[in-house]
């Protein structure tokens, strides 16, 4: 649901829009990459890190639909690397 909604103000939001802004200003989607990633390192506490994650998800979701990438293949691409993990811890037990 949220990434249509970031593909719907990407595409026709009015100029302001805090999400199309990010969209528009790159320079200003880092800078709050950087800042929420900080504030989820530092955050103590249920709330606070589910606060904290939260933001650094949607800034993160924000950058992917302005890279044209869907969730879908982010989650394909966790389940790659999953799989990759699991074939190198296989490869590296010695056989019996």
């Amino acid at each position: 649901m949220l990434e249509a909604t970031l593909r719907e103000r990407r595409g026709g939001a009015g100029h302001g829009s805090y999400t199309r802004n990010l969209f528009d200003d790159p320079q200003l989607l880092r800078a709050k990459l950087l800042e929420e990633a900080a504030e989820l390192a530092q955050a103590k506490g249920p709330r606070e890190l589910r606060w904290e994650a939260a933001d650094l998800i949607y800034f993160a979701m924000v950058a992917a639909a302005a890279g044209d990438v869907e969730l879908s293949e982010v989650g394909a691409e966790l389940k790659r690397r999953n799989r990759l993990v699991k074939q190198s811890r296989n490869s590296a037990e010695p056989s019996p």
